[in-house]
């Protein structure tokens, strides 16, 4: 069978941030593939895209560029595709689909913020995300989606009717047991402390960090320099996302902003050893499709303090220590009752790796052909 799977999404070179839905299209690319070589894939990248490192995350099949003119290729070119290609199935990974009905045609959704969180965008963003939802409802036989959370939401929200399939979604990348050449000196430079707890997530208003090091500073005034945990440093962990000035500008203005690092974007090999060395990794988000980070630590070896928003629960189960992300107080509380249970470290690593073990990004390559196969045959 002939199948198109869209990666547009992806993204490649030395600047590449792979991000959660970066990562997420890479893995179900390599799900996929390698779940179901029989068939002929072809993946469709955007011109700039460099098609070696794509194969490189692929078991079979074979890259094409969309045209140089993007634009023009969005408004017409991606309707034509399944017949230039002569598909049996277009597979967006995430994003829109072929408005003409050629094949079946399935898409890949991991929230719906801009519609729950509108001043959390700019203006711009927000058009694009709202166009895209009204594209897919209208023209994908089916949704997939992320959590039961994100199905949820995208029925109430945009009125979607057809089927909305969430996924199991697995852990973003392989974790070696042991730190890569060249750790030590990241960490020298980027983690001036040698007691830490650890925020990772791209710097944006919907990832609650404001509140975060709010919290951090209560939790400092507590616990200051030459009591227990006055060690403790916060690391704030991620590349740039919109609206970033905001979060830069409160760092400058905390009275604990020596106990703060910003390391800026983590190359992908020095993810594990950050994850592994914090006492505890903190997620603040006001809500999550997903919650990839907290499976990503779950999954490395390290407690997990988060917030109760949107899917995360779904992703920890009852692993994790929650909090009310809307108050820096609780936060506080969070982080402190994280910290009351380390003599229990242990015991807690292995329950969150035994949680993170029912993610697996097989299990979705099956759920998603299974879905979309029996549709083409028809």
């Amino acid at each position: 069978m002939r199948i198109v799977l869209e990666a547009t999404a992806l993204q490649t070179g030395p600047n590449a941030r792979r991000a959660g839905v970066v990562r997420t299209v890479e893995c179900l690319l390599e799900a996929i593939t390698r779940g179901y070589p029989e068939h002929d894939y072809t993946v469709i990248v955007r011109p700039e895209h460099d098609v070696n490192e794509v194969l490189g995350h692929m078991s079979s099949g074979r890259v094409v560029k969309s045209w140089d003119k993007t634009r023009l290729w969005k408004w017409i070119g991606r309707d034509l595709e399944p017949l230039l290609k002569g598909a049996d199935l277009y597979m967006s990974l995430t994003g829109p689909v072929p408005r003409l009905p050629w094949v079946p045609r399935s898409t890949v959704v991991h929230d719906t913020f801009s519609l729950q969180y509108p001043e959390m965008y700019t203006k711009e963003d927000k058009q694009i995300h709202d166009a895209m939802f009204r594209q897919v409802t209208q023209f994908a036989e089916v949704l997939f989606c992320n959590s039961e959370y994100t199905a949820q939401c995208f029925r109430d929200l945009v009125g979607r009717t057809g089927p909305i399939i969430p996924l199991p979604f697995g852990p973003p990348q392989p974790f070696a047991d042991s730190a890569p050449e060249g750790w030590q000196a990241y960490r020298a430079e980027k983690v001036p402390f040698q007691r830490y707890v650890l925020a990772l997530s791209t710097l944006e208003p919907r990832k609650n960090l404001l509140r975060l090091l709010e919290a951090w500073d209560m939790f400092c005034k507590a616990h200051p320099v030459g009591t227990p945990n006055g060690d403790l440093g916060l690391v704030v962990a991620g590349g740039k996302g919109w609206l970033f000035d905001q979060i830069l500008e409160k760092v400058e203005g905390m009275q604990s902003k020596d106990r703060v690092a910003l390391t800026g974007y983590v190359p992908d090999e020095y993810v594990p050893p950050l994850f592994r060395e914090a006492e505890l990794f903190v997620l603040p988000s006001i809500t999550e499709g997903f919650g990839l980070p907290v499976l990503e630590a779950l999954s490395i070896g390290v407690p997990v303090v988060c917030s109760n928003g949107g899917a995360v629960p779904e992703v920890g189960g009852d692993v994790p220590v929650y909090f009310d992300p809307t108050s820096a107080g609780a936060i506080v509380t969070g982080i402190e009752t994280g910290l009351a249970r380390m003599g229990e470290r242990e015991s807690w690593i292995q329950a969150g790796k035994a949680r993170a073990a029912r993610f697996d990004w097989d299990k979705c390559a099956e759920q998603m052909m299974e879905t979309m196969l029996p549709l083409a045959r028809r």
